[in-house]
């Protein structure tokens, strides 16, 4: 692409870090030209502008929105778990703010880590990097997560605009304070997929080169000494980006979990309100809880993409295991280089990073279990909600 040049992965990461500087995520200033991060008074105020607009949220939250519920739906269960998530979303939104800031130093290591292995990787394979892709990518992602939330909240507006009854003082600070919560929402949740992504692809031309190098009939004619010293560069390259995952896993797999909880529990009684609409055969409620699941397909999307982005990155782990123990077993090779896939060996079996969060990995197996609990959730709801719709409707009279 020939009208726009980015040299670096620094230089590609820039919109990602503008974005999560923007909304109070990253407070580490970073210094692109030299690589280094320092904090300033600036991102002082950033953090305390981020906790203000929580502040506010959950004070309009209470103010307002806790008497709106029950305007756009009959039942006190799904009024009371919306405005439940509501709460929950802005205290984890505050939590993630104060979790980066302690955790800042960690963060801004990340573009100079990426970039000292993209060189390791270029000079031991002669691979040259594509950064203007991989900005052009990051951008994509933002841009596709900005539009459908756009279109969700275009829809939801359309349907019943709960803000219609507050003042032109209240409207302008409500649309504010909520737009940058449901806005910082994105940009946190793109900035993981896009730090998922940029993990994936470093690992995934390691074990392509590897298997070039390792598996292929001309690795038995190259020189032993030299091929054993190739091996070892690439157990110290695995072994840096394994730092890497742990980094995501201490400094982010909290926040991505904050993130994932109120996400589950907004589609549990977004579709329970849509049950329970169809149920009471009341009119007026099924646009709305249509709007509300159209809501919960964003929360959805953000569930599948993580754990799809960290299925991806799990897979490439495993890959680089399966390489390593097929040169092992199906290729004769010198005693040094023998010793050297044996090392690389054990430092995959006792220490193979995996994207988790310390109380479930961010798999598959996630996903499934989501669903099983979303089912048993939605019928428990149901029992309730038909017990009190039982004893709301009169008996009929003999």
């Amino acid at each position: 692409m020939k009208w726009f040049r980015v040299d670096s992965f620094s230089e590609a990461w820039r919109p990602v870090y503008r974005l999560s500087r923007l909304f109070s995520f990253t407070t580490m200033t970073y210094n692109f030209r030299d690589q280094t991060a320092s904090r300033t008074s600036t991102d002082q105020i950033l953090l305390v502008m981020g906790v203000f607009m929580c502040v506010g949220a959950m004070y309009y939250s209470f103010a307002f929105y806790q008497e709106q519920f029950h305007t756009i739906t009959n039942s006190h269960i799904t009024s009371a778990g919306l405005f439940g998530v509501l709460v929950i979303i802005i205290t984890l939104h505050m939590t993630t703010l104060i979790f980066n800031y302690v955790n800042a130093a960690g963060i801004s290591h990340f573009p100079r880590t990426i970039q000292n292995i993209d060189r390791q990787i270029s000079a031991l394979f002669m691979y040259r990097w594509n950064y203007q892709t991989e900005q052009l990518t990051y951008i994509t992602f933002n841009v596709v997560r900005f539009l459908g939330w756009s279109v969700i909240i275009r829809i939801m507006q359309n349907t019943k605009n709960t803000l219609e009854r507050a003042s032109w003082i209240d409207y302008l600070a409500m649309t504010v304070v909520f737009g940058w919560v449901n806005l910082g929402y994105q940009v946190n949740a793109v900035s993981w997929l896009a730090i998922l992504a940029t993990i994936r692809k470093r690992i995934s031309v390691l074990n392509q080169h590897m298997r070039i190098e390792l598996l292929t009939d001309s690795a038995s004619q190259k020189d032993p000494h030299q091929l054993g010293k190739l091996v070892m560069r690439i157990g110290i390259l695995q072994s840096r980006i394994s730092d890497v995952i742990d980094d995501f896993n201490n400094c982010h797999s909290t926040t991505v979990m904050f993130s994932l909880a109120p996400a589950f529990l907004f589609t549990v009684f977004s579709w329970f309100g849509l049950v329970h609409a169809y149920a009471a055969s009341v009119e007026d409620l099924i646009p709305y809880a249509w709007a509300t699941v159209t809501l919960s397909l964003n929360y959805i999307s953000f569930i599948f993409y993580d754990v799809l982005f960290s299925a991806l990155v799990n897979k490439q782990v495993k890959e680089t295991a399966v390489i390593v123990h097929k040169a092992i077993g199906y290729r004769t090779y010198s005693r040094e280089v023998s010793r050297q896939l044996r090392k690389i060996s054990q430092q995959l079996w006792h220490h193979s990073p995996v994207i988790s969060c310390g109380l479930f990995h961010f798999d598959w197996e996630l996903i499934y279990t989501m669903i099983s609990s979303l089912n048993t959730y939605l019928v428990i709801l149901m029992q309730f909600d038909l017990v009190n719709y039982t004893k709301s409707v009169p008996s009929a009279q003999p």
